[in-house]
C-alpha cells in the first residue's frame, strides 16, 4: 500500500468529519439537517454515502454470519475498499470547489466501523493483510468524529418504536454502540452525543449540529457535550493519504 504524499489534504477549506454511532442513533436525520443548515451559511457539504448501505441496497449484503474466516475477511475487505474509494473520491471533489467557500465532507460512517461487527483477531488480520493501522485509518483521514449514541442507551422508548426496522435488540444495540466508541474514541477530537444530555430527538439533531459547527470554528458551541482526547505535540503523518487502492489485492 502506497504511503505517497498529498499535500492537497492540508487545505484548511476542506474539512473531513466521520458521522457515526449505534443502531437507531439519528444519524440520516442529522446529515440531512446539517446538509440544510449549513448551506443557509454558506458552507459547501458533501455527503459520502454509507458504503454497507450501499452494498446492502445493491443485492450485496449476503448474512455474514455463514462466512468462514477467510470469507469474512474478504467481505470486510471489498468493504474497506469501497468506503476508501468513495471517500477519496468525494475528497477530491471538494478541492476543486471555490477555496474561499468552506467546505465539509461529511462521512456517513467511517473506516473503523467494521471493527465493530468482527472479532478483534478479525479485524488485526485486516489490518495486517491491508498494510494499514489505526492510525492510517482513524487519526489522519478524519479531522473529527462525532457519535451519536443509540436510542437505546438514555431513549428507551424510542427505540422500542423501531423496533419493526431493527435488525438488533436493544442489548446488541448498546454493546455495537459501546465497541463503536472504543473505535473512534482516541481521535484527538471525538465528540460524544449522548441521549441523557438532550432534551428530546430535536436538541439532539441541534447538538450534533452546534458541533460541526465547533469543529468548523464557527461556533463557541457551549450547549453541546463534546469530549476531546487531546495528544501532546501530536504530529500527523499526511503521506498516508489517499489510501492506494490499486496496490489492495
Amino acid at each position: 500500500m502506497s504511503h505517497r504524499k498529498n499535500t492537497n489534504y492540508e487545505r484548511s477549506n476542506v474539512v473531513r468529519i466521520c458521522l457515526t454511532g449505534g443502531p437507531c442513533a439519528g444519524k440520516t436525520t442529522a446529515i440531512a439537517s446539517i446538509k440544510q443548515d449549513l448551506a443557509q451559511l454558506g458552507i459547501n457539504v458533501l455527503v459520502v454515502p454509507e458504503a454497507a448501505s450501499m452494498l446492502m441496497n445493491g443485492g450485496a449484503m449476503i448474512v455474514s454470519s455463514n462466512f468462514n474466516q477467510s470469507q469474512g475477511l474478504m467481505f470486510q475487505k471489498c468493504l474497506m475498499k469501497l468506503q476508501v474509494a468513495l471517500e477519496d473520491a468525494f475528497i477530491e471533489i471538494a478541492k476543486l470547489s471555490d477555496p474561499t467557500t468552506d467546505v465539509v465532507v461529511l462521512m456517513d460512517r467511517g473506516l473503523m466501523d467494521g471493527s465493530a461487527y468482527v472479532s478483534h483477531g478479525q479485524w488485526q488480520a485486516l489490518m495486517d493483510d491491508l498494510g494499514v493501522t489505526t492510525l492510517h485509518l482513524r487519526d489522519n483521514r478524519y479531522d473529527a468524529v462525532i457519535h451519536m449514541v443509540t436510542a437505546a442507551d438514555g431513549a428507551e422508548d424510542f427505540f422500542a418504536s423501531q423496533l419493526e426496522a431493527r435488525y438488533e435488540s436493544l442489548d446488541e444495540a448498546k454493546e455495537k454502540d459501546e465497541l463503536l466508541r472504543l473505535a473512534y474514541m482516541g481521535h484527538q477530537k471525538w465528540i460524544l452525543i449522548k441521549n441523557q444530555e438532550c432534551q428530546d430527538f430535536k436538541d439532539k439533531i441541534m447538538k450534533v449540529k452546534e458541533s460541526v459547527l465547533d469543529v468548523l470554528g464557527k461556533s463557541a458551541g457551549a450547549h453541546f457535550h463534546k469530549k476531546f482526547l487531546l495528544m501532546k505535540h501530536r504530529t500527523v503523518d499526511n503521506s498516508v493519504l489517499p489510501l492506494d487502492l490499486s496496490e489492495i489485492q
